[in-house]
């Protein structure tokens, strides 16, 4: 009955039966990120796909667009790299655990590009980082900062960070914008071969009750005079300025 319907109305109804939470894969907070991990299994999404052939025909790439994946291991990654290009392609959100492999396969500071920059087939809405409290301690926040400044075909990166008290999630979030900032100016007017443009500018917000830094894509700016720049910057330099005098002052 259901094959005999068009195929307009089959998608409509399995769009519907495929759509997740916005939480779906994202740890809740006062979880153990490792605890997690057995507790969501993208595959579980995905089981629409294997009533029939035909389900399979027809909805995998909406399945595949509707479920968040996520990458805990370093086997996850593999597997993630070595999807066909018209799998891959259909992904929208992915969920990643960092420290599943070495930092420099995924912040491309290494010998080779970050297989989120290297992979011309991933067009991401959403990718998630799942963030242990005391990242910096873990990590060159320099090496996250270049990342951004390279990373395209991704619309929103979230650090979701785990453990810690709330000044110190402020505190981190402070240093990786000001980092970002001072890196950005660097690159423009003062590095070797300058103006060195990011490939893609973020504007961010900070939602320290959920311990959510979000990252939305922008167009690069435009290469200004100095002058103009620092203009266009001052309104951001003013509220993290106003973030870390609040900080004090509480």
């Amino acid at each position: 009955m259901f094959l005999a319907l068009p195929v307009e109305l089959r998608l409509r109804i399995a769009e519907y039966a495929l759509e997740q939470r916005p939480a779906a894969g994202i740890p809740h907070i006062g979880l153990p990120l490792r605890q997690y991990k057995h507790q969501y299994r993208p595959s579980e999404n995905l089981s629409l796909l294997l009533v029939c052939r035909q389900f399979a025909l027809d909805f995998t790439p909406l399945a595949y667009n509707k479920t968040r994946f996520t990458l805990w291991t370093e086997h996850d990654v593999a597997r993630m790299r070595n999807l066909p290009p018209h799998k891959l392609r259909n992904i929208r959100k992915l969920g990643f655990e960092p420290w599943s492999v070495r930092c420099e396969e995924w912040t491309g500071t290494g010998s080779s590009e970050s297989f989120f920059c290297n992979q011309e087939q991933l067009r991401l809405d959403e990718l998630v980082f799942f963030w242990p409290h005391n990242w910096v301690h873990m990590i060159d926040v320099r090496l996250v900062v270049r990342f951004l400044r390279r990373v395209r075909h991704i619309r929103t990166i979230k650090f979701v960070q785990y453990g810690g008290i709330k000044e110190t999630r402020r505190n981190e979030y402070r240093s990786l914008i000001g980092m970002i900032m001072k890196e950005d100016h660097f690159q423009r007017y003062d590095a070797p071969g300058a103006p060195n443009i990011e490939a893609t500018w973020w504007d961010w917000h900070l939602n320290s009750q959920q311990n959510i830094h979000t990252f939305q894509a922008q167009e690069p700016r435009p290469v200004l005079p100095e002058e103009d720049y620092m203009l266009l910057m001052k309104p951001r330099v003013d509220a993290l300025m106003a973030e870390a005098e609040q900080a004090i002052a509480l």
